[in-house]
């Protein structure tokens, strides 16, 4: 047998616990081939910990085990970096049962792995307001904003920030039940730090359309429809001053 074959039936037979021992691994060699079986799915679980650590504890661990052993059989690893292997995890706890019961967890996955992707993102340097100030007024209506690359909008239906934050500050977690409304909410990284915080629809449709590469005047007219429509210049600028505050935009262009 050539040390190629030899190499592809060991790692499957780490992969697939419930496969037989390869005859070359007869007598001493299945030992050693269940510690490799064991310490392959504890790196497995040890790396979904990492990405959902709230999802974790408000779990507990026995449960989240249980989660996890049924998440990598239905989702095995096929990355080569362990980085991706928990990026199904909320669609796995909407779809499959006894998870879906609990519509929170999915989010709370969803929450964290975007938190998750927000940190690992390309860094970009932001710009100041004296960047803007050197803009002529007559090219702004024509101008387009560039995003951070770590900006993401989530729409969540549970307070799953508001746990997030209480398991960090060992605070007493709200009532998902009680607490179910549709809140959209801002993710991003300043530096090496990343942050939360939620959105008024007109915010979030501003953002969403800079997302779309509209220009500014169809930004300020996407305003213009909701409750700030009496000063949308002022609201407007009001917005600039806090995305620059909060290191949103990276570049603009006309």
């Amino acid at each position: 047998m050539k040390l190629t074959e030899i190499q592809h039936r060991l790692q499957a037979a780490i992969l697939d616990q419930a496969q037989n021992v390869p005859p070359f691994l007869a007598g001493d060699g299945a030992k050693g081939l269940a510690v490799y079986r064991e310490a392959y799915r504890l790196r497995l679980l040890e790396a979904l910990v990492a990405d959902y650590p709230v999802l974790y504890r408000w779990l507990g661990e026995e449960t989240f085990a249980e989660l996890a052993l049924a998440y990598l059989a239905a989702f095995p690893s096929c990355e080569r970096s362990l980085r991706w292997i928990g990026k199904h995890l909320a669609e796995f706890l909407q779809s499959t049962d006894p998870w879906r019961a609990r519509p929170e967890l999915s989010e709370m996955a969803l929450f964290e792995w975007t938190l998750g992707l927000a940190f690992d993102c390309a860094d970009s340097d932001p710009l100041f307001s004296e960047n803007l100030a050197q803009i002529p007024s007559q090219q702004w209506p024509k101008l387009k904003f560039k995003l951070h690359p770590s900006v993401y909008i989530l729409a969540l239906r549970y307070p799953v920030p508001q746990i997030w934050r209480a398991m960090q500050d060992a605070m007493p977690l709200p009532d998902c039940q009680k607490l179910q409304s549709t809140v959209s909410w801002l993710i991003w990284r300043k530096e090496l730090r990343v942050f939360f915080r939620s959105l008024a629809k007109p915010e979030r449709l501003a953002l969403e359309a800079i997302q779309a590469s509209k220009v500014f005047s169809e930004v300020c007219a996407g305003l213009a429809e909701w409750d700030c429509a009496a000063d949308v210049a002022g609201y407007m600028a009001y917005l600039l001053r806090r995305w620059l505050e909060e290191g949103l935009i990276v570049a603009v262009a006309a």
